[in-house]
This record gives structure tokens, C-alpha cells and sequence, in this order.
């Protein structure tokens, strides 16, 4: 029930009027019993004559169904009449906004970086008066702790806009970034809007604790966590910026296994303390897990480029010592391939690699086969790169390098993090037994598919696992099988700068 209103006098022609009291109740339900009914609103004195007076109420009840209105001829005696015209009833209404986009600048914070909290402002209905956003923060040393640690307040102001109608927003951002943070710290934020209006006190003040997209870097963290607080956490380095560079697995049982191992490759000064490497057979059978405990910040080698491995005894240059039997003496599988999952200290994926087997609809790049004589031979990434593997490919190398540039790769010089995530733009849109998606791309963001079957639902978009992506310059086609197990199906392209 929102507003009641209607036009009332007198019954009387002239002048003297026996007084009326005019009563307004609602109620739940259609009650017999008095006692059920609350006045929301009383009229007394009504002796106007000559013309129609003018009465209007509001109320915010979402739970009343009823309303009555009524000549109270109990209270007073010899009660006038009344007569009443153009009685509206209106649903509960009440000014309010929405909010969306929320984020942060930069979106992937490394441990060095102050970070601004960003949301937009839309949908002001019965124009809200007084806006003042605040961003709410707080931090903890693991997730389940965000839930009960104190929180602080940074006030946000307005710093663009877009006042066409329909599709009037405003953006805010944060006055004073929130600070610096260690290595692993999580950071919970929110952005909480108060206003004046119609029937505020139901709607002021407004939280919106949500991420605007999950972020595509923090997979598969987002099935363990959940979505519904926002939050991010301090990255020791950029996404992207640290791979797995070469491997080396044999494939012959009569092979010398002895020099199996594993080669990380990034950017110098990179710290991959407490990062892991999972190794998996070729069906996804766990085989072992190795934590980096020891040489984890990269060295500048070459070019601004460090290297770490991971290998049996034999192996010169390894950082870290392969001690797991997975069959005979080798630690990595190899007739049934391998998947090897990097992963940050905190859990999601920086790199995913699978060899022997191809797993790349499962999120793996596939590094292919090694027929060499694997004592001497290994698969490793070659061509040429600023600042990730996203231009390098996998080959056969004829002569294993642990520690060192593969042959024919190229490492020129240090990259830049992104911290601002470029405007993603559909050009083309196709269904037939896929669907087919180009759009453009640019400065190792990559876009990835995402798909919803209600938009009304919170939270309600989901990446698609299984995809195809080709990358010519600037231009992206994405392809992947077209769902049939739901109608309808909306869908979108998200940018991220890991691969």
C-alpha cells in the first residue's frame, strides 16, 4: 500500500452541516474484526459544503492488501454525511537508486599499489536528493576472516557522468585510495549510497557488495569463496608475467628419466613464494603437488626475465628437487600425459599446461608431444615476447635447456602491468551449430565468453569453459558449442590480462 488519496465534503447543500470524520484504515486482509485494521490516516471537522477538499496520504506497507474508508459515526453523534470523488490507491513507492560496476583501479592490486574503489549510479527513481557514497573496506589474512574484521570508510565523489535519458548513471570513485597491502592480504570492499526522498526511511541506506563481473583471474577460487562479497587480493606480481616455459617428461620406459623437470620463466624481481605447481595425470588423476619454498624471487637472468625449476637430482640449475614416484623412476607421467597447474599461493590459476594428452578444453594450452630422445630433448615456448607466453608457441627442442632461454625464444625486456582494462567492443555476432563471437582485443587482454539465462538474477552470468580463441593484431573470434539445454541465452565477452 502507497498512496491513498481522494476528494471529500459535506453532503449537506448549505450551510449548517452536522460535522463528519472521515477514517482511513488498512489491513492484511479483508478482516471483520476491527482490532485487525490501523489507521493511517483521520479527517474531522468535515463541514465544507460549497466545494471538494483535496486529501492525500502515503504510507510504505508492503504487507496490507486492504483499505477502507469510512463516515465515523461512532466517536461522534448526529455524524454528517460525506460524499468522496476520484479515490486513488496506489502500490508502495519510496525514491531509491541502484548501483553497479563496482571495482577497483587497478583491478589486479599488487603489493605496491594504492587502490581506488569505482561504482556507478543509475536508475534514480523519484528523483533521491542528498547522494553521498561512502567505500567501505576492510582486510584479513584469509577469506573466512573478512566476514568479522573492522571495516573503514573512504568518502567517494562523482567523477563522470552520463545524463542522456534513458541511460542516466553517474560513476564514483574513492577520494583517497585504500592503502598498500602485503603479499596475500584480503581486501573486502563495498560502496554504501544515503539519500533523501519519498519514503526513504525504506530505502536509504543502499550496499552494494557484489562484484560487477567475478574476476576471470581468481578461477577456480570463485567455486570455494562464492561471489556474493567483493574482494580482492594483493598479488605479489602482475597476472601473466610469470609461465610455465619448458618441460621435459621421456615417453620411452627405456629412457633415462633422470633429467624430468619442470621450468618457470617471468620477470625478474617476480615472488612466487608459496606459489604451486599440481601435477595431474592426462584423465586429471592427482600426482603430486610441489610448494616454491626456495629461490622464489627471479632473478634477472635475461633481459629482465628469471627462470625457476622444478627437477629430479640430475637436473643442473633446478631450484627445487622432483622427489615424488609416480611409476618406476619417473616423477611425471608420460603415456598417459600430464597436466601441470601454476597456481598462486592463495589458489587460482596463473598457468595451466598439458603435454602427451591434449586437455585444452579443460582451460590447459597444449604443449604437444616429445618424440626426441628425451634425455636431450624437452617441449618448450619459443618466439618472442615482452611480457607473457601469449605470443610465444610450444615446440619440440632439440637439446633441453633448464635454467635457461629455450632455443629460438626471445625475451625483450620487461612488461608493464595494465592496470586499466581496455573497452571491449562485439563486432559480430553468429549462431549455427556454435556460436561465434569477434570482437577486438588489445595489449594481451583476453577476451573470454560468459553466458546468463536470467538477467534478473544476482549474480546470475557464467564463463564458458570450453572455448576456441583466435587472435589476428587487434581482432578476436571466439567460438564455442551452442548450449541446448535452456532458453533463452544472453551473452558477453570479459576482458582479462591473464591467459
Amino acid at each position: 500500500m502507497g498512496e491513498i488519496s481522494f476528494w471529500y465534503r459535506n453532503w449537506a447543500i448549505s450551510p449548517p452541516a452536522f460535522p463528519a470524520r472521515i477514517v482511513v484504515q488498512t489491513c492484511a486482509t479483508a478482516s471483520t474484526n476491527d482490532l485487525d485494521w490501523t489507521t493511517v490516516g483521520l479527517i474531522t471537522n468535515v463541514v465544507n459544503t460549497n466545494d471538494y477538499l483535496y486529501y492525500r496520504t502515503s504510507v510504505y506497507d508492503t504487507n496490507s492488501q486492504f483499505v477502507r474508508i469510512y463516515n465515523d459515526d461512532v466517536t461522534i453523534s448526529n455524524a454528517g454525511r460525506i460524499c468522496l470523488d476520484d479515490v486513488l490507491i496506489t502500490a508502495p513507492m519510496a525514491s531509491t537508486l541502484s548501483m553497479s560496476n563496482l571495482t577497483v583501479s587497478p583491478l589486479i592490486p599488487v603489493y605496491s599499489n594504492t587502490v581506488d574503489i569505482l561504482v556507478d549510479v543509475y536508475h534514480l527513481f523519484l528523483a533521491p536528493s542528498n547522494i553521498a557514497l561512502l567505500a567501505i573496506h576492510g582486510s584479513a589474512t584469509n577469506y573466512d576472516g573478512l566476514a568479522s574484521t573492522s571495516v573503514s570508510s573512504i568518502p567517494m565523489t562523482c567523477i563522470a557522468s552520463n545524463l542522456s535519458v534513458p541511460g542516466k548513471w553517474y560513476r564514483y570513485k574513492t577520494t583517497t585510495p585504500v592503502p598498500t597491502n602485503t603479499i596475500d592480504t584480503y581486501v573486502k570492499y563495498s560502496a554504501r549510497a544515503t539519500f533523501s526522498g519519498f519514503h526513504t526511511e525504506v530505502t536509504s541506506p543502499k550496499t552494494n557488495r557484489q562484484f560487477g563481473v567475478y574476476p576471470a583471474w581468481y578461477d577456480p577460487m570463485n567455486a570455494v569463496y562464492g561471489t556474493n562479497q567483493a574482494y580482492y587480493v594483493v598479488y605479489s606480481c602482475p597476472t601473466g608475467t610469470v609461465w610455465i616455459n619448458e618441460i621435459n617428461y621421456t615417453d620411452a620406459w627405456d629412457d633415462d628419466n633422470s633429467q624430468q623437470f619442470i621450468e618457470l620463466c617471468g620477470q625478474a624481481n617476480a615472488n612466487i613464494r608459496n606459489w604451486t605447481i599440481d601435477i595431474r595425470d592426462g584423465y586429471g588423476n592427482f600426482v603430486a603437488t610441489y610448494v616454491i619454498s626456495t629461490n622464489y624471487i627471479l632473478n634477472n637472468e635475461t633481459n629482465g626475465f628469471g627462470f625457476w625449476v622444478l627437477g629430479k637430482p640430475a637436473v643442473s640449475n633446478a631450484d627445487m628437487t622432483l622427489t615424488n614416484v609416480y611409476s618406476g623412476d619417473r616423477s611425471l607421467p608420460v603415456y598417459a600425459g600430464g597436466r601441470l597447474d601454476l597456481r598462486r599461493s592463495w589458489g587460482p590459476y596463473e598457468d595451466r599446461v598439458s603435454y602427451e594428452v591434449n586437455s585444452s578444453g579443460e582451460g590447459y594450452r597444449f604443449a604437444g608431444k616429445d618424440s626426441y630422445d628425451h634425455e636431450f630433448g624437452s617441449l618448450g615456448l619459443r618466439g618472442t615476447s615482452t611480457n607473457s607466453p601469449a605470443t610465444f608457441y610450444w615446440a619440440e627442442v632439440d637439446g633441453m635447456s633448464p635454467g635457461f632461454l629455450n632455443a629460438n625464444q626471445n625475451l625483450i625486456g620487461t612488461g608493464i602491468q595494465e592496470n586499466v582494462a581496455p573497452t571491449i567492443v562485439i563486432a559480430s555476432f553468429r549462431i549455427d551449430t556454435n556460436i561465434w563471437i569477434t570482437c577486438n582485443t588489445t595489449n594481451n587482454w583476453f577476451p573470454t565468453p560468459w553466458y546468463s539465462t536470467n538477467l534478473l538474477t544476482t549474480n546470475s552470468w557464467t564463463n564458458v569453459s570450453v572455448f576456441s580463441r583466435n587472435i589476428v593484431a587487434t581482432n578476436c573470434t571466439i567460438n564455442f558449442a551452442k548450449p541446448t539445454n535452456n532458453t533463452p541465452y544472453f551473452y558477453k565477452v570479459v576482458a582479462t590480462n591473464s591467459p
